[in-house]
């Protein structure tokens, strides 16, 4: 049984060599071209420059803030309205003690009587006096006096007046009105305060009206100007602007601040949200745009591409170093020393050597 096992066995493996192209059953000879790559090419393309993109962050801010406080110190006796409040141009928010200043106006009303009666008094001396002075009863030096004195009763009654029109308005300056229609955001005290003249008491701002806020490159500001139109996206979502204002300062971030207004408000917009400005612009150069796959990293920082070389009706790749003025996240702008017209190499230059035997994809060749 077992002799007749090891004769089967034997036979099965002798059938197995027989059949095999080598005596191990491993195939010796090859095509000779199953080692010449396979590579994507394009054409290389000149141009006179490439256009630069990049974002810039800004921030929404309301077209309108104010920080409000009273013009003199006293203590607060109300404060009509807190943190949230829609407010009204004209509303009044706050309230000062008044009673200081009540009493100066009653002060002051007494003492524009006063003068208006001595005013009274100096007309009617002074009538009689003219009077006298016709019929030669009275001398010159005793009108001239009567009408020196109608004069300061007269002076007298306007500077009366002006001061009780001065603490009227202080009167209605202890009230703190809203300049225009808007959101308290800030309330910063409390009824009972005793303030100081310009001290904060509550921070508003307008409803639905905002800017944008965005700090760009010295480079980019030369390329902008008021009344440009441009895209900016907050929130995910897409808005138009025009720029209203760059401005001739940097920021503390050495920025040139440029103010751009949406072209239609949106309630969901809310001031601090974080706004992105894209921006692309033209920078000169003569090169050509390639794949990053193309590129191929040297010594001392230098990259390099591969090119076709048509020798001898062979396809070799030919090493040639190139510099790189740009990249995004797909290709490159450079320059070399390559002529405008030349077949480059597209993929694939990490595993290729110069003077490699290589063939082109078909229907891979772009222009």
């Amino acid at each position: 049984m077992l002799t007749t096992a090891i004769l089967f066995c034997g036979t099965l493996i002798f059938i197995f060599l027989i059949r095999s192209a080598s005596p191990f059953g491993i195939e010796l000879t090859g095509d000779k071209t199953n080692t010449i790559q396979t590579v994507k090419v394009k054409t290389a393309n000149y141009q006179n420059g490439y256009t630069y993109n990049r974002n810039f962050l800004g921030l929404i801010e309301a077209k309108q803030n104010s920080v409000l406080g009273f013009e003199f110190g006293g203590r607060i006796i109300n404060i009509g309205v807190n943190e949230g409040h829609i407010i009204k141009a004209g509303d009044v928010l706050a309230e000062l003690d008044t009673a200081r200043l009540n009493a100066r106006v009653n002060e002051a009303k007494a003492n524009l009587l006063k003068v208006k009666a001595d005013e009274k008094l100096a007309n009617s001396t002074y009538q009689r006096i003219h009077d006298a002075r016709q019929k030669k009863s009275v001398s010159a030096q005793e009108k001239d006096e009567a009408s020196e004195a109608r004069d300061r009763t007269l002076a007298a009654v306007k500077v009366a007046e002006a001061q009780l029109e001065s603490i009227i308005i202080d009167v209605d300056k202890s009230k703190l009105i809203s300049p225009y229609n808007g959101t308290v955001i800030r309330r910063m005290v409390d009824e009972g305060t005793v303030v100081n003249a310009g001290q904060a008491v509550l921070e508003i701002q307008t409803n639905f009206e905002h800017d944008i806020r965005v700090g760009v490159s010295s480079e980019v500001a030369k390329n902008l100007a008021v009344s440009d139109q441009k895209k900016v996206k907050v929130n995910d979502l897409w808005y138009d602007a025009t720029i209203k204002a760059i401005l001739p300062t940097r920021s503390q971030t050495r920025t040139v601040d440029i103010i751009l207004k949406l072209n239609k408000n949106d309630e969901i917009l809310r001031s601090g949200d974080v706004a992105r400005l894209p921006i692309d612009y033209k920078i000169p150069g003569r090169g050509f745009w390639v794949p990053i796959t193309a590129l191929k990293e040297g010594r001392r920082g230098l990259w390099s591409l591969y090119i076709i070389d048509k020798n001898q009706g062979q396809l070799k790749t030919e090493r040639r170093t190139v510099q790189v003025h740009y990249t995004n996240s797909v290709q490159a702008f450079v320059s070399g020393a390559i002529k405008n017209g030349e077949i480059i190499i597209t993929q694939g230059a990490a595993k290729l050597v110069p003077g490699q035997e290589v063939r082109l994809m078909e229907s891979d060749n772009e222009s």
